[in-house]
């Protein structure tokens, strides 16, 4: 339906937005670089990779791959966070598959970060989302990260998203209902996804023609969001039938 066809996109660039904020607060700190030294090929890695850094974190992404690309230029294979950090620039334009390749090469050549695992598999939900990428690759990517992190519930949803969107309807409630859960048990609503998971339950039962069910979480997403058009209209699209 073309309501959830809108409802995709929405969801996922607000909560790379919040993501991005919790990653780059946890990874980057403040600007250490030293003076720019030509001709010392160590110095000139650092000085560059510390300004991308600094772009990165101030919101600045183009400038901070160009500062990235100039890391790398120099040295491409004993730094592997710096295609890391490559790969969030990207992911904040929404160049989703060139983030996806940058984490993936991180990933490569070492850098196992489980926060940049988690991202490389955001990146790949990325493509999917906008036609380029596979859903069951980015599943896979989600289940092996909730193998170390089972009790992270942005990883549920969006395992429960990319169910959906294949019509694996039934384990997409089941993963959605385990990260509304887990956000439950932590009391803790930053990033909760809550409305966008009772939204996309909702939708699971709508296409296992249980509409009675359906109704009740549309109606659990509306009190969650009485402004969110997209329950709304589902709700109102059942009750006018």
């Amino acid at each position: 339906m073309e309501i959830v066809e809108r409802m995709r996109s929405k969801i996922f660039v607000y909560t790379f937005l919040i993501l991005l904020i919790v990653f780059l607060g946890g990874c980057i700190g403040s600007d250490n670089s030293e003076p720019l030294n030509e001709g010392d090929q160590d110095n000139e890695f650092w000085y560059y990779f510390e300004q991308g850094n600094m772009y990165l974190q101030n919101g600045q992404y183009q400038d901070a791959i160009n500062k990235y690309n100039e890391a790398i230029s120099i040295d491409s294979t004993e730094h592997p966070e710096v295609w890391a950090y490559r790969g969030s620039a990207y992911y904040a334009l929404g160049m989703y598959s060139e983030a996806a390749l940058n984490y993936e090469k991180g990933l490569e050549l070492g850098y196992e970060d489980l926060e940049t695992r988690k991202y490389h598999a955001y990146s790949v939900y990325g493509t999917a989302l906008f036609g380029t990428g596979s859903y069951e690759d980015a599943i896979n990517l989600f289940e092996n990260v909730l193998i170390e992190d089972p009790d992270d519930p942005s990883i549920w949803s969006y395992l429960g998203y990319s169910l959906h969107e294949i019509g694996n309807y039934e384990d997409a409630i089941r993963s959605l209902e385990k990260a509304i859960d887990l956000n439950s048990n932590k009391h803790d609503d930053f990033n909760s996804n809550t409305y966008e998971n009772y939204y996309y339950i909702g939708s699971s039962y709508y296409h296992l023609n249980d509409e009675e069910s359906a109704l009740n979480y549309f109606n659990k997403a509306i009190e969650i969001n009485p402004q969110a058009e997209d329950a709304v209209d589902f709700r109102d699209y059942l009750l006018n039938k």
